[in-house]
Parts: structure tokens; C-alpha cells; sequence
């Protein structure tokens, strides 16, 4: 899978719609921020809130807005520090936590992100997100019954949510329940299906199940439908590749492996599962080279 980190940045290009909680207040700065902010235009957006929080008596949504224009645009610490001084004024502010905790977890900071994310969903009891990004950071604890329980309650407010069903899943395969792990992945997967924006996890995840399962032949068609949704994706690559060689097709699998590795010089365990199956096939030579490329890829 790949639970989180901040290469799974853009997956938490979120939340609320801009005007979900916060109607636009009077002020033109504040309301001409918000309209920027809907189109995307992040930079202007902020020049506005900054007049807006210089002014004598600033609007008092403009410094969690601010924040928020932070957090899409990855200044996670920077946001923390707006979040927590506009929270020392409104404690009550649950959306403010919600993005408090979102903060936190992507500077690392997973306790914290927990407590912000527990104290959020409590006065939010329909916010699918708060709860969906609650579980993950218990997943990422390894606290696997708080995950499931999460993630099941974040089905029952969104019953067509991919990416629950999906880390559903991955918690029960954490739990060694592979038959509901399955089930799971089948359901993200018939959702995905229909969604106007598919994703590749469900697809990859089942594919991956298979395979560590000793069943490659199953495992094949969902790794590569993962790549019809995203081809350039160099985990399903590898993992294709591991599918190809349990089923003996040693040059298809090599193959994909030597590309990958053109596309993708630094993908360690590209190298590592080359180097395995150039052993295999007895070029030692070779297999050294990208095992070492592994080792020294996995000391950065």
C-alpha cells in the first residue's frame, strides 16, 4: 500500500468546500480571497488575506483562512502556527482542528495529529473526511481496531467512498482477515469503476494480495488495471514484475524491471527485485550491480 507521507500530499487536497462552514464575510478582501482560493490562485489569494489581517479590525475568519491557503500549498509548520493562534481565540473551531490535525500528521507529528483529529470529528458527526484521515493516522500508530472501527463509520456516512473501503482492506490485512481484506478491495474496486476520478490503490492492493498469497495468476489482471489508471506508477511496475516472474515469464518480468529502472533510477526495490531475478537466471555480474545500487538507493 502506501499508508501516508508526503508524497501522498496531493490525496489530502481536501477538504470542506470553501464556503461549507464559513460563509464569506462582508469584507471585499476577505470575500475576493475566497473566490481566488475556489479557482485554485493560492499566491493572490494570500496577498488579499494579508491586507486583510493588516487591517485595524481584521475579519476574524481571515487567519484560519490563511492557514488553510498554507496547508494547500504544503507550508505545513507555518500553518500550525496560524491554526494554533486562531484556535487560542476560537477553541471551538472544529474545522480548524480538522486542519490542525492534517497539519500535524504531515510534519510528522501523529499523536498530535490524533488528538486534533479525535476533538474534531466529535462536533462533525456527518464529516466523512475528519473521520477518514482519524483513521489513517490509527493505522499509522498500528492501533488496527480503532482503524476499522473508523474507516467503517466513514462508510457509513459516505457508502461509496473508494479510499475507505480501501484502507479497510489494508487494515484487515494488517489483522490477517485476508478473505474480508478481499471482500474489501472488491468493493472499493466495483465503486472505483464508475468514479469520474478512479484511483489505482484498490486495483494494486488486491493485485498485491494475490501475489504474497502465492496466487500471481489472479494477482495479474488487478496490477495491471492499476496501471490503465496510472501507468507510470512504479510500484504496480515492480509488482507486475514480481506477478510476471512467479508465473515463469522471466523476460516480460526483466523487461519491465529494466524499464522501470530507465524511467525511474532511484527506485530501490525496482534494482533489488532485478538483482533477485537476474540470480535467478544465473548473470551474477548483473545482479550484483543492482543489488549494490539497492543498497546504496536504501542508505539515502
Amino acid at each position: 500500500m502506501s499508508v501516508v507521507g508526503k508524497t501522498s500530499v496531493a490525496v489530502f487536497a481536501i477538504f470542506c468546500c470553501l464556503t461549507a462552514f464559513y460563509a464569506p464575510d462582508t469584507q471585499s478582501n476577505l470575500e475576493s480571497a475566497l473566490t481566488l482560493m475556489k479557482s485554485g490562485n493560492w499566491q493572490q489569494a494570500e496577498l488579499l488575506l494579508d491586507k486583510e489581517l493588516s487591517a485595524a479590525e481584521p475579519a476574524p475568519r481571515a487567519l484560519y483562512w490563511k492557514a488553510y491557503v498554507q496547508f494547500r500549498t504544503e507550508r505545513y509548520r507555518e500553518s500550525v502556527s496560524l491554526l494554533r493562534e486562531h484556535l487560542g481565540r476560537n477553541p471551538d473551531d472544529a474545522q480548524a482542528r480538522k486542519l490542525l490535525g492534517l497539519d500535524l500528521f504531515m510534519v510528522g507529528d501523529a499523536a498530535g495529529s490524533q488528538a486534533e483529529l479525535e476533538r474534531a470529528v466529535k462536533p462533525l458527526p456527518g464529516d466523512e473526511e475528519a473521520r477518514y484521515y482519524l483513521g489513517r493516522v490509527y493505522f499509522s500508530r498500528q492501533n488496527m481496531p480503532a482503524a476499522l472501527a473508523t474507516f467503517k463509520e466513514v462508510i457509513q456516512i459516505e457508502p461509496r467512498s473508494v479510499r475507505a473501503y480501501n484502507h479497510l482492506g489494508q487494515t484487515y490485512e494488517a489483522l490477517n482477515e485476508f478473505e474480508r481484506a478481499q471482500e474489501a478491495y472488491e468493493k472499493a474496486i466495483a465503486i472505483d469503476r464508475t468514479a469520474a476520478r478512479r484511483s489505482e490503490w484498490p486495483h494494486y492492493n488486491l493485485g498485491v494480495l494475490h501475489v504474497k498469497a502465492g496466487k500471481a495468476e489472479e494477482g495479474l489482471p488487478h496490477l495491471r488495471e492499476a496501471l490503465q489508471v496510472q501507468p507510470k506508477f512504479g510500484q504496480g511496475r515492480t509488482q507486475l514484475a514480481v506477478a510476471l516472474a512467479m508465473l515463469a515469464q522471466t523476460e516480460q518480468a526483466k523487461a519491465e524491471l529494466e524499464a522501470l529502472i530507465s524511467d525511474e533510477p532511484s527506485n530501490a526495490d525496482a534494482h533489488y527485485q532485478l538483482g533477485r531475478l537476474l540470480l535467478k537466471t544465473g548473470d551474477r555480474a548483473k545482479a550484483r550491480e543492482h543489488l549494490l545500487a539497492f543498497e546504496r538507493l536504501k542508505q539515502k
